[in-house]
């Protein structure tokens, strides 16, 4: 990391299905501003009190320690715990619009 950059962290390890894609994605994946994993968000009103449906897509083939794993397992038992979420499930890694990008068209058109 270069003098300066101390606020980036650099990309996460992803695996991708299609060989070509990842020869051509993981050369272009740059550091992340480290304030999105560290600033909360605030909202004015919860989620749950918005008339608009929620749905909480989890991918399920993520290992245990993959980046990110243990906040996306503690939302999805959040939304499995509502009444006012909808949990639905890909069996993918994190990269869902990659690796099960008609699964997840077919799951987005559903919900519409």
């Amino acid at each position: 990391m270069a003098v300066g950059e101390e606020w980036l962290v650099p990309p996460s390890d992803r695996e991708f299905d299609d060989p070509a894609e990842a020869a051509f994605s993981n050369p272009r994946r740059v550091p992340h501003p480290m304030g999105c994993f560290t600033e909360p968000v605030r909202v004015l009103r919860p989620l749950e009190e918005h008339s608009f449906a929620l749905t909480y897509i989890r991918a399920t083939a993520d290992n245990a320690d993959a980046p990110g794993a243990a906040v996306f397992d503690a939302a999805a038992a959040r939304a499995r715990a509502s009444s006012a979420w909808q949990c639905r499930e890909i069996a993918t890694n994190h990269m869902v619009a990659s690796n099960r990008p008609l699964e997840l068209a077919n799951l987005l058109l559903e919900m519409a």
